[in-house]
């Protein structure tokens, strides 16, 4: 799969500063940049009352998939970058904390002690078009970034900025479990779905 080359842009704060996962981030468009990227209408004749009843059907169905954003949507997408940004400040891969840090959660004997991953709830009722606002959000940051081996760490690997799962209401932790897997699939074309069920039938995980 192809992916997009990381492109390291230097930070003006210094706690993100030299920090590859978050200066590869795009920088945050302005209200205007942001309103011209995320904005797409749909022209409707002058002489639509003449129209045929299925090209006036085709013409509501477009109406229904276009997208005019609101200041709301720029917030959120301020705050979901935001949220990207500080979620990776601690986890700077280039520093020896972290990888210290990433050894000890790969044993058994490492212990949690707090999360230090942000996060941010949107709700409202249903149709209100928060799955149209978060989707045309996401399409102005790329899923994963491919970091070159002559690149800050010194070695080719993925980053996987984000997935978008949606988990059914009624979802066990095995299920979700699998819609994550399968999501990440999708993005890095792997297949931790299928090796996920295979542990699981064999009795290596449990759900």
């Amino acid at each position: 799969m192809e992916f997009a080359k990381a492109v390291y842009k230097h930070s003006n704060n210094t706690d993100f500063q030299g920090n590859p996962l978050i200066e590869t981030l795009p920088i945050r468009l302005t209200v205007d940049k942001f309103w011209d990227a995320v904005e797409d209408l749909v022209e409707v004749p002058d002489d639509f009352e003449s129209l045929d009843v299925e090209t006036l059907e085709h013409k509501a169905s477009k109406i229904m998939k276009s997208v005019s954003p609101t200041s709301e949507y720029y917030d959120v997408y301020c705050d979901f970058l935001n949220i990207l940004k500080e979620g990776l400040a601690e986890r700077n891969p280039c520093e020896e904390d972290t990888v210290k840090w990433q050894n000890q959660v790969a044993t058994a004997k490492y212990k949690r002690t707090r999360t230090t991953a942000p996060s941010v709830k949107f709700t409202g009722y249903s149709g209100m078009g928060k799955t149209t606002l978060f989707d045309s959000i996401l399409t102005l940051i790329k899923p994963v970034f491919r970091h070159p081996e002559d690149g800050p760490m010194k070695w080719e690997w993925l980053q996987i900025v984000y997935i978008k799962v949606d988990i059914p209401a009624d979802a066990d932790s095995k299920e979700i479990c699998l819609i994550i897997a399968a999501e990440i699939d999708k993005v890095l074309g792997t297949d931790y779905e299928q090796q996920y069920e295979s542990l699981t039938r064999r009795g290596v995980l449990r759900s």
